[in-house]
């Protein structure tokens, strides 16, 4: 229920001037690839990282960990390790960091979803970005809309044609 009242809220604080256009997702492709490329690196490092201490995913807690626990020399290589995951994790926090700057919400990390609000006629969807998709994509209730958004002048009720 709380999500739909801030869904409800954004969309009734959304303008034409405040919204997003498709053209300006489509122009952020280039930076939304790299960055989702570079997260995925950084995962990678991360797991790799994990196996190299016989931690799984699940084991491992960044709020728990302790460096100055296992700086002494006999934990050398841990202590390298736990410095690098570290800074492997604080790396991806600023990605995703940077992704929300967009002004998108993040719909899965691991795939490369992303979404904008979007309203014609205070009618509610969303823009719609995955990795390797060469265009954003206009929806609502999840299902594709056929409504072009580069027209100046939309009918009165664009929706109709959905």
């Amino acid at each position: 229920m709380q999500e739909n009242f801030s869904h409800n809220h954004k969309l009734k604080n959304l303008t034409k001037n405040q919204s997003i256009t498709i053209d300006d997702v489509n122009k952020m492709i280039p930076f939304l690839e790299s960055t989702f490329i570079r997260i995925h690196q950084l995962n990678a490092q991360v797991k790799d990282a994990l196996n190299m201490i016989g931690c799984s995913d699940n084991d491992f807690d960044l709020d728990e960990l302790d460096l100055s626990k296992n700086s002494h020399k006999e934990n050398e290589g841990v202590y390298d390790v736990l410095t690098d995951l570290k800074l492997f994790l604080s790396a991806i926090q600023s990605s995703v960091l940077e992704l929300s700057k967009t002004g998108c919400s993040i719909k899965n990390l691991e795939s490369g979803h992303v979404e904008w609000l979007y309203a014609i006629n205070d009618e509610p969807m969303s823009l719609t970005w995955r990795l390797g998709d060469t265009r954003a994509t206009l929806m609502k209730n999840d299902i594709p809309a056929t409504v072009s958004l580069n027209k100046p002048n939309y009918k009165e009720d664009p929706l109709e044609e959905l």
